[in-house]
């Protein structure tokens, strides 16, 4: 975790995030290669001048792909604020709101 020392992690908590590291980006990044494949085909798909079904499915997929990605950021959250302290949430928060966009 990025702030580890700034949220003075205690062993517990260290050892939870760098097990969540290893597993979660690599699922949320499948997920957005997913998303990016979808709309490559669903661009080709509108070029080709393919029939409207075909494009409207590949529509469907992409934001069911796309809602999969919003759901595991609120589980995300959900679970980074289950294994930190309420004041180490708050500060987490305060960091994640100064960060530049």
């Amino acid at each position: 975790m990025k702030n580890e020392a700034a949220l003075n992690l205690n062993a517990e908590q260290k050892a939870f995030f760098a097990d969540w590291m290893k597993k979660m980006p690599e699922r949320r990044e499948g997920v957005e290669r997913k998303i990016a494949e979808l709309r490559i085909e669903l661009r080709q798909v509108i070029l080709e001048g393919s029939n409207r079904e075909k494009r409207d499915q590949l529509i469907q997929k992409i934001g069911t792909e796309e809602a999969h990605i919003l759901m595991m950021r609120a589980l995300c959250v959900e679970s980074v604020r289950e294994h930190l302290t309420p004041a180490q949430f708050k500060q987490l928060v305060a960091l994640y709101e100064k960060k530049p966009s």
